[in-house]
C-alpha cells in the first residue's frame, strides 16, 4: 500500500513538473515573439489625420449663366457614405468628405423643386482627387447645367 502512494505521488509531482515546464516554454515564447516587432503602440484616443476635402462650386445655368439655388448635390467618394446637401442663393455649395488621392469622385446636381427656378437636366460629374486637391483640402468644381425643353 505505502508503495502504491509513493508511486501515485510521484507520478502527479512528474506531472506537475513538466506541465509547469511546458507552460514556461510556452510563456517564454510569447514574451520573446512580441520582442521581434518594435514596441507596440497605443492606438486608442490617437489621433486620426484629419483628411477631410472641401467639395465647393458654384452651379450656374447654362444658357444665362444666372446661379441655380435649390439645387440637390449629391456627393459620392469610393469607399466612403454618401453626402447630400443643396445649393443657396447665390448657387454656391459646399460639402466635407474624407477623400485620398486618386479616389474617384461624383458629383450629381438634380434640380428638385421643379419648376420654381426653371427645369433643369440632372448633371453627373465625375474626376479624380489629385495631390492639389489633398495638400490644399479643397476640391472646386463649377457646373453649368442645361434646361429641359
Amino acid at each position: 500500500m505505502k508503495q502504491i502512494k509513493q508511486f501515485m505521488l510521484r507520478f502527479r509531482a512528474r506531472g506537475l513538473k513538466y506541465t509547469l515546464w511546458a507552460l514556461g516554454f510556452a510563456g517564454f515564447g510569447v514574451m520573446m515573439s512580441c520582442h521581434k516587432m518594435p514596441d507596440p503602440i497605443a492606438m486608442y484616443g490617437a489621433p486620426y489625420p484629419d483628411n477631410s476635402i472641401n467639395f465647393h462650386g458654384k452651379a450656374s445655368s447654362q444658357d444665362s449663366l444666372k446661379p441655380i439655388p435649390n439645387l440637390k448635390v449629391k456627393l459620392y467618394v469610393d469607399g466612403f457614405d454618401t453626402i447630400y446637401g443643396s445649393t443657396n442663393a447665390q448657387g454656391d455649395y459646399s460639402l466635407y468628405q474624407y477623400a485620398y488621392e486618386n479616389q474617384n469622385v461624383k458629383l450629381i446636381f438634380s434640380d428638385v423643386d421643379d419648376s420654381l427656378n426653371g427645369r433643369f437636366v440632372t448633371n453627373t460629374t465625375a474626376t479624380t482627387v489629385s495631390f492639389r486637391d489633398v495638400n490644399n483640402a479643397e476640391h472646386q468644381a463649377n457646373v453649368s447645367l442645361e434646361r429641359k425643353p
